[in-house]
């Protein structure tokens, strides 16, 4: 038996660990892990363990996965805490602190990242990257924020359109890539973490048809895909299934986080990109802030609208959505506090900004881009933008475009660190940028961009 540990929804007092045993016929019996410092021994109930069948669809021959979160209670704020198998698996995270750390001191950091493809990094390298981080930008907290699997890779391959093949082929690749033990294991092991979907957690283009994947052209193929794709989410990449593609939030002092799934709920056509609830609940973040706040989102916000061929033969943009991207740009613009959007999705690194409201202390919002930490296939990559020289990119009535900045930009594989501290009574980011395949001499290399003020 195997055992794969993920932290994931981390508070002052509190953490939630996913675990996975893999490679076992039957349910692992009652166990426990060691948690330091402190010294304890977490309970692994027995009865807690769920099959991964994939909403039944999955050879009852194959049924060798259980999954299940432990919650960890009675922590103490901003200590680094260690957990530990009887089989030796270990994964390592840190409390939230209660505020942000001075400048000067250690910072709260989050690591960005998104598309992942581990048939092109099968020696480790960001595995390798993240373990030769300096200790004071290790990370508090991971968002990978859509595509850490390709399910419908190779495109140009027939997938037959039979839900107990898309169940074993779908979980396969998730093995692959949860159980690469000295790769992307430890990014997952290192720090907490949020996941969010974007297409390739299902398909191109999802929920609407992809041009060649033939099991989407019809409802009933698109219905099958999505029900297989879906239940390995909720299993791999959630702590607590009814949660999955919902808002998560935390603050850490006057900085506010709200993590938007704008796929898993996303409609076909061109209207919405979240639940109207799940969107309801983002307006009234941006409009009851108290400081700054950083909005996760699967796609970057400047971005202009796909053209009818791309938008439908290959994937919208969130610009796209007639209905909810003009609500969002409104509240936005809205803001009484400065908005950092942390994405990915597009297959290039980039951060750039806009004024949202002139005066003596402006607000602002500030994009952070990280794509691809593992590029899928070369001829979708290679090639960076700026943003768009106006947000929103197109116009809207009642709302004055703002020029936009981009500060910086790469087309390289990467990830980045968002280093968080306060200065001032500000909360002031340092970006920076790793880029896994530069590995030498025990570092690896990367770009630091210069102080921002939100």
């Amino acid at each position: 038996m195997k055992i794969i540990l993920v932290p994931h929804a981390i508070e002052q007092q509190k953490a939630n660990l996913w675990i996975a045993a893999l490679d076992t016929a039957s349910k692992p019996e009652d166990d426990s892990i060691s948690l330091t410092p402190g010294g304890r021994e977490i309970k692994v109930p027995k009865e807690n363990w769920r099959s991964v069948n994939v909403d039944g669809a999955l050879n009852p021959a194959l049924r060798n996965v259980f999954v299940q979160t432990v919650s960890i209670s009675n922590l103490q704020p901003n200590t680094i805490y260690e957990v530990k198998t009887k089989e030796g698996t270990k994964a390592k995270f840190p409390t939230l602190p209660a505020s942000l750390p001075d400048e000067g001191e250690r910072p709260f950091t989050v690591l960005l990242s998104s598309c992942f493809h581990q048939g092109n990094d099968q020696e480790g390298r960001i595995g390798r990257a993240v373990k030769l981080l300096p200790e004071g930008m290790k990370p508090n907290v991971k968002i990978l924020c859509g595509d850490q699997v390709y399910l419908d890779i190779p495109a140009d391959e027939e997938f037959p359109d039979d839900a107990g093949w898309l169940a074993e082929n779908f979980l396969s690749k998730y093995l692959r890539t949860w159980g690469q033990k000295e790769g992307y294991q430890v990014l997952l092991e290192s720090g907490a973490t949020y996941f969010t979907a974007d297409d390739h957690e299902f398909w191109n283009n999802y929920p609407n048809w992809a041009t060649i994947i033939n099991n989407t052209w019809k409802e009933e193929g698109r219905e099958r895909w999505k029900r297989v794709a879906l239940a390995l989410y909720k299993d791999f990449q959630s702590d607590d299934p009814s949660k999955a593609g919902h808002p998560r939030r935390f603050n850490v002092g006057k900085l506010s986080f709200f993590i938007a799934d704008t796929r898993v709920f996303r409609e076909k056509g061109n209207e919405n990109f979240m639940s109207q609830t799940d969107f309801t609940q983002l307006k009234q973040w941006i409009q009851g802030l108290q400081g700054p706040g950083a909005l996760v989102v699967g796609q970057p916000i400047f971005h202009k609208p796909e053209g009818w061929f791309s938008g439908r033969f290959a994937d919208r943009a969130l610009s796209n959505y007639e209905k909810q991207y003009p609500e969002l740009v409104r509240a936005l613009f809205q803001s009484q506090h400065s908005i950092l959007v942390l994405t990915g999705d597009v297959h290039y690194g980039r951060v750039a900004s806009c004024e949202l409201r002139s005066g003596p202390r402006p607000i602002e919002l500030v994009e952070v881009i990280s794509s691809p930490s593992s590029l899928v296939d070369k001829r979708v990559g290679g090639k960076s933008e700026d943003a768009p020289p106006k947000f929103p990119p197109d116009s809207i009535p009642g709302l004055v475009q703002s020029p936009t900045r981009t500060f910086y930009r790469t087309a390289d594989d990467q990830f980045a660190t968002l280093h968080f501290t306060e200065r001032a009574g500000r909360v002031r980011m340092r970006v920076r940028y790793w880029f896994p395949k530069r590995l030498s001499q025990g570092a690896v290399d990367s770009h630091a961009l210069e102080p921002i003020d939100l």
